[in-house]
């Protein structure tokens, strides 16, 4: 078995449509139970 990061951007760093923009913690705004779920930054 391979050893995997504990952020979300350790697997999904190609993935980021933000280009990188807010930072590599996705829960910020996103939660693991549904990605398409994202909480305001205000």
């Amino acid at each position: 078995m391979r050893k995997t990061g504990g952020r979300c951007a350790d697997c999904h760093l190609a993935d980021d449509v933000h280009d990188g923009e807010f930072g590599p913690d996705c829960a910020r705004c996103h939660s693991d139970s549904s990605f398409q779920e994202v909480r305001s930054l205000q």
